[in-house]
């Protein structure tokens, strides 16, 4: 896959003014390729990119529905990326490009095992949709990003969407025999796989498959969907929007191989919690809390300065950036990952850096930059989070 290639024709900038500081950032920015100006977060693992197409970059930012009220602040980092994004956007062409944020909630019936199952969690997830697609606006209207929010029924009602679906399956780019493979990954026997719903038996005002596909593929196991479901998602949202970008998290690699070659693909470094460590990391789903999670494992949306600061307070304190996992790879320290969020929210609030102990910063690379200097230790940084993450990410 070949990276973005530099454009023959560069935006002219006039000689640098002593205060015009904002030309000199925007000369800089458009010597960057999107990959350049994304790792300037230190969120960015990997990268699948496309020759550029003369124009702005469109994006969506595919997530979930929490499993309970709370939402979790590392779902930031999707918005990070988003609106730098726009901002390479902007100063490459003229105009930030689209941006959508796509909720798909209620593809957890597809697993379901019973149909009053499907129906409970239609219901339940229906509302978590709409809560945190409100969470999602007020959030792109705080750090000034332009865009729209999605959530399931927005796709599934297009008859296309379901069509996309069928001529993957139909064209063979996904098999039964590989799906049923991917859905072991999260059963504990093929026995159980098959107890789950038959894709006949989904119902038909959400999961509208054409009759005649039902036919072929109605005994299937629902979980079997789960898979193309995502990746028709990432197709229909190009077909119906433009979309030729998707950010998401290492954790997606196995839906971003179905669309290799066909969009750019952002994957940022998987997010921890505030237990892990550097022996022993502890990845989560940034924009999921689970129902038996333990509430000081992360920090949310709505927690008070004094929550937080009693929650980085039991952080276990210990002097490294990076660890790495087998599955993940590299992952960061909880304390630098939340600061780097704070640190890019600023950003995008307009202020210019942060100041800790006395350095300026600018953004996460150059937190990661100034710790491995030496210039900024992880217990000063620890004892400034707290009210970083508050005045940045939360107020």
């Amino acid at each position: 896959m070949q990276g973005f290639v530099k454009p023959l024709m560069r935006v002219q900038f006039p000689p640098i003014a002593p205060n015009n500081l904002f030309i000199a950032e925007m000369r800089k920015l458009s010597e960057l390729t999107i990959r350049e100006y994304l790792e300037q977060t230190g969120l960015l693992l990997e990268a699948d990119e496309l020759l550029p197409q003369g124009g702005p970059l469109n994006a969506y930012y595919g997530i979930n529905v929490s499993k309970t009220d709370y939402e979790p602040i590392d779902q930031i980092q999707g918005l990070i990326f988003a609106k730098r994004i726009q901002e390479w956007n902007a100063t490459k062409f003229e105009e930030k490009g689209k941006f959508v944020v796509f909720i798909g909630g209620l593809y957890e019936i597809l697993n379901a095992q019973s149909i009053q199952k499907a129906e409970e969690l239609i219901s339940i997830n229906l509302k978590k949709e709409v809560q945190k697609k409100k969470l999602y606006k007020r959030l792109m209207k705080r750090l000034n990003i332009e865009g729209e929010v999605l959530i399931t029924l927005d796709l599934w009602q297009n008859q296309e969407y379901w069509n996309i679906l069928m001529g993957l399956i139909e064209k063979q780019v996904f098999t039964r025999g590989l799906l049923i493979n991917d859905a072991l990954k999260f059963y504990e026997s093929k026995d159980q796989l098959m107890k789950t719903l038959k894709v006949k038996e989904l119902p038909r005002e959400f999961v509208n498959l054409p009759l005649e596909f039902i036919k072929k593929i109605g005994n299937w196991p629902a979980p079997l969907l789960y898979t193309p479901a995502e990746v028709t998602e990432a197709f229909a949202l190009a077909q119906f929007k433009g979309i030729d970008t998707k950010i998401g998290q290492v954790q997606e690699r196995p839906y971003d191989k179905y669309f290799k070659g066909s969009l750019n693909t952002f994957r940022i470094r998987q997010a921890v919690d505030l237990f892990s460590t550097l022996n022993k990391p502890k990845v989560v789903t940034p924009y999921i809390d689970k129902q038996d999670a333990k509430k000081e494992l992360r920090i949310y949306f709505g927690d008070k300065p004094e929550e937080i600061k009693e929650k980085i307070n039991l952080c276990k304190l210990e002097n490294y950036i990076f660890t790495t996992d087998e599955k993940y790879g590299e992952l960061l320290n909880p304390i630098v990952e939340k600061a780097i969020y704070a640190i890019e929210c600023a950003r995008m609030k307009g202020k210019k850096n942060v100041r800790i102990s006395g350095e300026k910063i600018e953004n996460g690379q150059s937190l990661i930059n100034l710790i491995s200097n030496g210039k900024i230790l992880i217990s000063n940084l620890k004892e400034a989070l707290p009210e970083l993450i508050f005045e940045y990410l939360i107020s």
